[in-house]
């Protein structure tokens, strides 16, 4: 298969070419191009064909195609090196094995078509239909002072009740969540042209319907490597994408939706994984960089959090009120029924409504 000429049409899906065109983005000569569009057409691709302006690409497999994602990464860190399982747990948990079993893993990136176990945050099960999802987990070294440093440009206004700042892991990995819940409305956008907002702490949505979530963990806590100047620390980046699901359970139908639902049409579950991929390394050389404080900004540009009436649960308790800050420490601060203003430690609670 013609990888450089496969991704050339993905990448264009709407556009027409000429069999030269064709051939120059194949890197061949104008006589083997229609070899090159047959194997194509054997592996699943459909063309649509024009007298006047030419051939383009009407549709794509189905099924993610690990050796072409991993040739348009090949200049990258992530995703260079991928491995998709058709069916599996959890993407997160053979991640977080890698890691244990191999010393470098940076960038490592698994793919399932289907998990059976998926997780999202504090134990909630993550439902994806088979081979209609993006189940994603990437391995990434972190400095840990780093990963927190988009959160740190600033001291709080809004100091938390229940920690100090930078003792629990959410003060190490708010970093990281900043730049994949950003990463992930940038991919949305570059590939569906629809805009996808953020909902504090770790879901996307559309038009306030979950189309997205993300969790993050530490992968065996204390174990380090060392890079020139300083120690990283692993982490698994773990993203459930709804993509081309055409309806959701009775429980979920009105809380969900996917690209497919929202955009109108299906989306290439292949194109869409390297921009996420892509999306995500940028963002997180953003937020481990000298741009760092600039990544709050742009995560609070694509949260529609602020004035949102929300209740949080926190242990036992149910406190109400109004959205007022998401502070640098990714505390989200709401102003309380009684008037009273306080920190909410994303660790420590969930949204019960929103």
């Amino acid at each position: 298969m013609n990888y450089q000429l496969t991704w050339s049409l993905r990448r264009q899906a709407t556009a027409y070419h000429s069999l030269e065109d064709l051939a120059a983005q194949a890197g061949v000569p104008e006589s083997r191009i229609h070899s090159e569009i047959d194997d194509m057409a054997a592996a699943g691709f459909r063309f649509e064909h024009h007298p006047i302006m030419g051939l383009r690409l009407a549709g794509a497999p189905e099924a993610i195609d690990r050796d072409e994602v991993a040739y348009a990464r090949r200049d990258g860190r992530i995703g260079r090196t991928i491995r998709i399982y058709e069916r599996t747990r959890s993407t997160n948990d053979l991640a977080l094995a890698a890691v244990a079993a191999e010393s470098e893993a940076e960038g490592l990136t698994i793919v399932a078509e289907e998990q059976t176990a998926g997780r999202g945050r504090q134990g909630a099960c993550w439902v994806a239909a088979r081979g209609q999802s993006l189940l994603v987990s990437v391995v990434h070294w972190a400095r840990p002072t780093v990963a927190a440093r988009a959160t740190d440009m600033s001291p709080s206004p809004y100091p938390l009740p229940s920690r100090e700042r930078g003792e629990t892991a959410t003060a190490s990995q708010a970093g990281l969540m900043l730049a994949a819940s950003v990463a992930v409305c940038d991919a949305v956008g570059q590939v569906t042209g629809l805009r996808a907002t953020i909902k504090w702490p770790n879901d996307v949505e559309i038009e306030r319907r979950k189309v997205a979530g993300i969790l993050i963990e530490s992968a065996e806590a204390g174990r380090q490597r060392r890079s020139p100047g300083t120690a990283l620390v692993p982490y698994v980046i773990g993203l459930g994408l709804n993509v081309n699901q055409a309806e959701f359970p009775v429980e979920l139908a009105e809380r969900a939706t996917s690209l497919a639902l929202a955009a109108g049409k299906e989306q290439d579950r292949t194109l869409l994984l390297e921009r996420t991929l892509a999306a995500l390394e940028s963002r997180l050389q953003q937020a481990e960089g000298a741009e760092a404080g600039d990544l709050m900004a742009e995560y609070l540009a694509r949260s529609d959090m602020i004035g949102r009436a929300v209740t949080v649960k926190e242990g036992a308790r149910l406190f109400r009120g109004t959205v007022e800050a998401i502070s640098p420490d990714y505390a989200l601060v709401l102003r309380l029924e009684s008037g009273a203003v306080r920190a909410f430690d994303a660790a420590l609670v969930s949204l019960v409504r929103s």
